[in-house]
């Protein structure tokens, strides 16, 4: 989400202009038709898009620092309103005692953190200790927040959703449908393109290198092999030590898990493969593991995942480094297709026969 080392202006200078053109474009379609479908998770990631391209625009070009600073205020206001409304959600949480202390506690100190961040020493600081970077550009401080703000929704995230399951009120059915997994895939595939600089610092070419993204050969297919392989081994593994000394755990996770694609067709299912494989992968293994680390951008990845149980999420931080180091040793293609492939065969499989 920053530019590395190797990166440099690009020869032609009117790039910069011509791409936040497209972008605006983007966000005004791509925004705007989220809001009108009730898709707020698009019109959310395209927005924080076109922040990042701006960023980008103003660390080639200072003429950009006035838009930028004008949207400086975008993440941290964000996190600010999400974590007050965790701490409501959690205040009317008929469970009482330390759980809901913890959550309120940490929800609390995200806000605080989210305002601390707008103040630009402490991002600079952040995006530093971070990043391992000498110099903070404006592209690492926005990157910087996100990361923090995801880090601290975790644990608030996590009690606040099992509030709304202890509470029944969430939806009957499936809790993910095809408009909002096709919103994941749009809104993070345009979020992690923004976040390098797509039409803004790079060409196409330009950044699906920074991407990871190669075409695939036949190495690459036996690691795809291997990695699915590896994946339901290790889920297995997990879930067997789960169930053994932690029932309860484990029947939050089956629940969860029939919450989120117990009813899901097999067109749908499809969809939720090419979804997180594709836009999660792009976002977090592509464009955010280069510069933030294999450990600590899985760490992202769990805390992102807050409907499982700790042990779940532990789970998925296995997951997550897998995905990792499989992006690492291969490319961000074949980890897209380890993830892709590992989502839709695990749906499939908790299916009961005839379903």
């Amino acid at each position: 989400m920053l530019p590395g080392s190797a990166d440099a202006s690009l020869p032609d200078p009117a790039l910069g202009l011509s791409g936040l053109r497209v972008w605006l474009a983007f966000v005004g379609l791509a925004g705007i038709g989220g809001l009108l479908l009730g898709q707020m998770e698009l019109a959310a990631l395209v927005a924080l898009a076109g922040v990042f391209a701006v960023a980008q625009a103003a660390d080639l070009n200072p003429r950009w620092n006035v838009p930028h600073m004008a949207l400086g205020w975008v993440t941290p206001a964000g996190g600010i309103l999400m974590f007050a409304s965790l701490v409501v959600a959690l205040l009317q949480w008929d469970r009482t005692g330390t759980a809901r202390t913890l959550a309120v506690a940490v929800a609390g100190a995200g806000g605080v953190m989210s305002l601390a961040s707008a103040w630009r020493p402490f991002a600079a600081w952040l995006a530093r200790w971070l990043f391992r970077a000498p110099h903070a550009s404006r592209t690492m401080r926005l990157a910087a927040r996100m990361v923090l703000i995801g880090l601290f929704f975790c644990i608030p995230g996590h009690f606040a959703f099992v509030a709304l399951t202890e509470s029944n009120t969430l939806p009957k059915g499936s809790l993910i449908g095809l408009g909002s997994l096709w919103s994941g895939l749009i809104g993070l595939t345009l979020l992690a393109l923004g976040s390098v600089g797509f039409l803004v610092r790079r060409d196409l070419r330009a950044t699906l290198d920074r991407l990871g993204l190669q075409p695939l050969r036949a190495p690459h297919l036996a690691a795809i092999v291997f990695g699915v392989i590896v994946l339901f081994g290790l889920n297995a593994g997990a879930e067997s030590l789960e169930r053994a000394f932690f029932p309860s755990a484990w029947a939050s996770d089956q629940r969860v898990n029939e919450l989120l694609v117990g009813e899901l067709s097999r067109y749908e299912t499809l969809v939720l493969g090419l979804s997180a494989g594709v836009g999660e992968e792009l976002a977090l293994r592509g464009a955010l593991q280069p510069i933030l680390g294999l450990v600590p951008t899985s760490l992202v990845f769990a805390a992102l995942h807050v409907q499982y149980s700790w042990l779940g999420m532990g789970v998925i931080l296995l997951l997550g480094l897998t995905l990792g180091w499989i992006r690492q040793r291969t490319s961000t293609t074949t980890a897209i297709a380890v993830h892709a492939l590992y989502d839709i065969v695990a749906v499939f499989t908790m299916r009961p026969p005839g379903s």
